[in-house]
């Protein structure tokens, strides 16, 4: 009898012992599928996505505005050769062929700056050497419209999915962030220029990261805003810092009207 009930306790403990092993894995699996506390998303919810290569290496985020117009962060088009340029489109992982389209004109504003990494009228218009035509593609529409204290938008991107990485996200990702106003910004980024060209929002462990520039910040179905600088990646102390359409709005609305 002793023997029996030795027996059975020792298969209890083997049991609990799996179950322990197989929560740990599965707790794992799901921690690869965060991006700097987001999670892994089908471009089915984002048809606009595009990334932007540099000699065929994927290297920033943009949102598809018109079947002939990419918009983008500044810094991600500012003196790069146009030649160096493909716009990939239609993807939900970095691996798949997609629609690709060259670069026929790279439009940067001549306000566009770089301040010490901190970036002022960060945006630029791709125009492409083709209509982009695919039933998994769509654009954006833009909001030039400010968005309130607390609002919560969605972000986009295959960067980084966490500061010490070395390489992009293969799968596309999203995340929930939330407006914070300028004032709280500024204190926080208080060693940084924080441009009247941005708004910046964050959530604790949530944020782009390097790679996810030029994406679109997405309210309600309209892009609001595009990915532009940060100090490091989901740093609870620092907010994520995004380019206001509404900001950068004459010049955008003039580029648009004349290539788009």
């Amino acid at each position: 009898m002793l023997k029996m009930l030795t027996s059975k306790f020792s298969i209890l403990i083997v049991l609990n012992i799996l179950i322990l092993t197989l929560s740990q894995i599965t707790h794992d699996i799901d921690d690869v599928n965060k991006i700097v506390g987001g999670q892994v998303t089908d471009i089915t919810r984002a048809p606009y996505m595009v990334n932007l290569r540099l000699d065929g290496k994927f290297a920033c985020g943009g949102s598809l505005i018109s079947p002939t117009c990419v918009l983008t962060a500044g810094h991600c088009a500012y003196k790069v050769e146009r030649s160096k340029m493909l716009i990939q489109a239609g993807v939900t992982n970095l691996t798949e062929t997609g629609v690709i389209a060259k670069v026929r004109r790279a439009l940067v504003p001549d306000a566009y700056r770089d301040v010490n990494g901190a970036q002022h009228y960060d945006v630029a218009i791709l125009v492409l050497n083709k209509t982009i035509e695919d039933r998994r593609i769509e654009t954006i529409p833009i909001s030039y419209s400010s968005l309130s204290t607390g609002t919560k938008i969605n972000i986009f991107g295959w960067g980084k999915t966490k500061e010490s990485s070395k390489v992009p996200s293969v799968q596309l990702k999203r995340a929930s962030i939330e407006v914070i106003s300028k004032a709280s910004c500024k204190r926080a980024l208080s060693d940084y220029f924080v441009s009247k060209t941005t708004f910046c929002a964050t959530l604790p462990g949530r944020d782009t990261c390097q790679g996810d520039s030029g994406g679109p910040t997405v309210y309600q179905g309209r892009q609001y805003g595009i990915v532009s600088w940060g100090r490091g990646c989901a740093r609870v102390a620092y907010p994520g810092v995004y380019t206001s359409l509404k900001e950068v709005r004459p010049w955008l609305e003039k580029t648009i009207n004349q290539y788009c």
